[in-house]
């Protein structure tokens, strides 16, 4: 019998902002059908956020405008306890296109926000974030444990609903993606 082989290109040129989707084959239970923004990228390591994770909770602000003093709160990834915010301002008909910030400085957070003299901006924040050290992340890749793209759509980032992960996950899994959403089960060879 011959076996058909699909060889997929998993090399994506990692960066800041690079959107990841787990794959099935993902050996952390935690970040099974996860969506990570990389919020850093360097020679030192890289740093994520995952974007799918919302809980039950809000930050209570009481020194930025904000809708009713509170943010929304998400599980940002179980490496470390600290928050960080994600801010965007969405894209504009008159053409200014969406500009997507974060940061862990909460007085950096209270000067964009000053700044922007806009209405419509979105914000939440994450508690936690994923890291991995120089190569780890490229190596999980070239393993299969993630999809990565560059190329997506900022505005949506923070219109992550239940369905994003199987959506997103067919728009770059390539070939796999008759995969994504099938009951059997998948070994990583």
């Amino acid at each position: 019998m011959k076996i058909s082989r699909i060889n997929f290109n998993r090399e994506v040129l990692i960066k800041q902002h690079t959107l990841l989707c787990s794959t099935p084959v993902i050996k952390n239970k935690v970040f099974e059908k996860s969506m990570v923004l990389i919020t850093r990228h360097s020679t030192f390591g890289s740093t994520g956020i995952i974007l799918n994770a919302p809980m039950d909770l809000s930050l209570q602000v009481t020194d930025m405008q904000v809708d009713n003093n509170k943010i929304p709160l998400c599980f940002g990834g179980p490496d470390d306890n600290l928050l960080s915010f994600l801010v965007s301002i969405p894209s504009m008909p008159d053409g200014i296109r969406t500009s997507t910030y974060w940061s862990r400085n909460r007085n950096d957070l209270k000067t964009l926000m000053n700044f922007i003299a806009s209405e419509n901006i979105y914000l939440k924040a994450y508690k936690g974030s994923l890291s991995w050290m120089p190569g780890e992340l490229e190596d999980e890749i070239k393993n299969g444990q993630w999809w990565a793209t560059n190329e997506y759509d900022s505005d949506h980032l923070f219109e992550i609903q239940d369905e994003s992960w199987s959506n997103t996950a067919r728009k770059i899994s390539g070939h796999f993606a008759p995969l994504i959403d099938a009951d059997i089960p998948v070994f990583d060879n």
